[in-house]
């Protein structure tokens, strides 16, 4: 599996603390699984920023320490980039960076914006000729609007959600509308967005049981692997 969405480089945004830590969330996804990791450290404009060397350093230096210890586990760049107007330049000057050099852009936007805020930079994305990964969708009230995904969608936007936001209740809201659009199919990728061992670890095991029970495989399989391999790593 490929985990698309994570904060695993060691103190370069709110996600992993160390470098144990760091190890400490791989090992876990490696056991359940996963076997290729995007690190999509936060990028917002003008706040904590590294420079792209320094980001592919500490993916380096952690390359090396899991290389023994997590054989066949494959760590790849990219960002999580709050949508701010002068995205296409920052990407296009490589300030911002794609998902491990191919065309997409995991972006996230504010909670509160506006279904026209969120409209209009995904297609200020789209005419710049990224492709849009829209960062842990079921976060954005504006979008649970009927159709407003299927326009997304259309217009060439790619929907990632998270694992965790799969689990829980049938009854509880948010649980059903996340699960009932996987099951129509609006849902294109599955991502962790680790960021620690404690509050918002690696754990898939309760998401991938309700996939297991009541997707067809394909779907699982497309969520959680060959769309994204398809889409970030063929391209490179």
């Amino acid at each position: 599996m490929i985990d698309v969405h994570s904060h695993v480089l060691p103190q370069v945004d709110d996600g992993s603390s160390s470098m144990e830590e760091t190890i400490g969330m791989l090992s876990l996804v490696y056991e359940q699984g996963i076997r290729t990791v995007f690190a999509t450290p936060h990028y917002h404009q003008g706040r904590h920023q590294y420079s792209k060397t320094e980001l592919y350093e500490t993916l380096e230096t952690v390359r090396e320490a899991i290389k023994d210890e997590l054989p066949g586990l494959f760590l790849l760049l990219g960002q999580e980039i709050l949508y701010f107007d002068g995205i296409c330049d920052a990407l296009k000057a490589g300030e911002a960076l794609t998902m491990g050099d191919s065309r997409a852009v995991l972006v996230e936007f504010r909670y509160a914006d506006s279904w026209n805020a969120i409209f209009q930079g995904i297609r200020k994305l789209l005419y710049a000729r990224y492709i849009p990964i829209i960062a842990h969708v079921e976060r954005y009230q504006a979008l649970r609007e009927p159709g407003r995904l299927e326009e997304l969608i259309q217009a060439g936007a790619v929907i990632q959600m998270n694992y965790s936001s799969l689990e829980g209740s049938f009854w509880n809201k948010d649980t059903h509308w996340c699960r009932n659009q996987v099951l129509e199919g609006r849902v294109h990728l599955l991502g962790t967005d680790a960021h620690n061992m404690g509050s918002r670890k690696p754990d898939l095991s309760g998401a991938i049981k309700w996939l297991d029970k009541k997707c067809p495989a394909g779907l699982v399989q497309a969520m959680t692997e060959s769309k994204a391999r398809k889409l970030l790593l063929s391209q490179k």
